[in-house]
């Protein structure tokens, strides 16, 4: 039985490896003066997602990105 169609949306951009963590400043320069900082609950990035988002939590990070003038890119 064929599988129907679907469509399969992931990050554009994923780095991973050693050292990977001294080139944060770099990486997070190409995203503007002041990005917006998401990480998992190992992370200490000011908003942390643990597993799957949900839409309220989405919300409540727009809302915040919002607040502190995060830039958009």
């Amino acid at each position: 039985m064929p599988l129907p169609p679907f469509e399969f949306a992931t990050a554009g951009r994923v780095i991973f490896g050693p050292g990977t963590a001294s080139r944060l400043d770099a990486i997070v320069a190409e995203f503007g003066s002041k990005p917006f900082h998401v990480g998992g609950s190992r992370s200490g990035a000011p908003f942390v997602v643990r597993g799957e988002p949900t839409v309220s939590l989405v919300r409540e990070g727009a809302a915040l990105c919002r607040e502190l003038g995060a830039e958009r890119r």
